[in-house]
């Protein structure tokens, strides 16, 4: 992919987020992305869905440590 369409896609994905899931932190769709970048053309999909898993995880565990309403 090209920087100008590696750009285009990570501009994309930030602004679906904005859009559609505002809760969702900026750096968390950039590993999003990072991963997906990553792994895209990896024959074997496990190491994507742990690592997209994990990334999940620590984004839950972070923000359920967040009382509500601060």
């Amino acid at each position: 992919m090209s920087d100008g369409n590696e750009h285009m896609a990570l501009s994309t994905l930030l602004a679906a987020g904005e859009e559609f899931a505002p809760d969702i932190p900026t750096e968390v769709l950039k590993k999003v992305y990072a991963i997906q970048k990553a792994r895209q053309f990896d024959r074997d999909r496990d190491m994507s869905l742990q690592e997209m898993g994990k990334l999940v995880d620590e984004y839950l565990g972070q923000s359920s440590a967040v009382p509500i309403g601060g």
